[in-house]
């Protein structure tokens, strides 16, 4: 936790607000409940806020650190099991407050040309570790198992991208542009193309080699390279999807 309180002391604070604020929306009732119960989702919205400003995750991914970071605090579970409905109020506080967060980032202004929802020209990328420790040792847990999974998966298709990773491609594409228009599995010069949005093409490494990839460049295209791996950590992947924008926005030939 000195982690957090290093690098920003109101991370700490919220945690120990939120955590109250359950306490208390379990020992009241009626409108006295649901009051402390708005005021926890408040705090709920602006932790989640302060730690999408440190990195940026995919909605999913951000719900996962952020519950994880608060049951780290929790007292002994001795003390929990004396408040039977803590748990539910707990994911509930998180589930609502993150809804918050969700429909504010809606509003946030995007590139006319693009429609993206970051700023191209934004200041260099930053590694979770980089910002706070502590966050990047958690983040690096949200997703053991299925670590494990793509190596077998992977193995038995080792050319395609599995379904699994087609909603992760999606979850990311919808998390950078606003209602993106994305073409899947599409045919350019005759080389299959797992997926298109605008002038950039997205294609799996199993598939392709980088001939056809600097053909596609000196096409207009804007090429991004797609390992499995990559889909498994978002910040790689927007690092890279970043860098492929930053390229410039070319003439193709029709």
């Amino acid at each position: 936790m000195e982690a957090y309180y290093h690098n920003d002391p109101r991370i700490g604070e919220w945690v120990e607000k939120i955590i109250e604020e359950i306490f208390t929306t379990c020992l009241l009732t009626g409108v006295d409940s649901e009051a402390e119960f708005q005021k926890g989702c408040e705090f709920v919205s602006k932790l989640a806020s302060l730690l999408q400003d440190f990195s940026t995750f995919p909605s999913e991914y951000l719900a996962d650190v952020l519950k994880q970071i608060i049951e780290q605090q929790l007292p002994d579970s001795r003390v929990i099991a004396n408040f039977p409905s803590f748990k539910d109020i707990m994911n509930k506080m998180l589930e609502e407050g993150m809804l918050k967060v969700m429909e504010t980032s809606k509003s946030f202004p995007t590139d006319s040309m693009n429609n993206l929802k970051f700023d191209i020209a934004e200041i260099e990328n930053v590694e979770i570790e980089d910002c706070i420790p502590a966050l990047g040792a958690i983040y690096n847990e949200i997703l053991p198992i299925e670590q494990q999974t793509i190596i077998e998966e992977t193995e038995k298709c080792p050319n395609i991208l599995i379904p699994n990773h087609v909603d992760r491609l999606k979850t990311f594409l919808n998390h950078v542009f606003v209602d993106p228009a994305i073409m899947w599995d599409v045919t350019i010069s005759g080389q299959k193309v797992f997926a298109q949005v605008e002038d950039i093409l997205f294609c799996h490494s199993g598939s392709m080699c980088s001939c056809e990839g600097e053909k596609f460049k000196q096409e207009g295209w804007r090429v991004l390279i797609i390992d499995d791996e990559d889909l498994y950590y978002p910040r790689r992947f927007e690092r890279n999807l970043k860098n492929t924008i930053r390229q410039g926005k070319n003439t193709k030939r029709r």
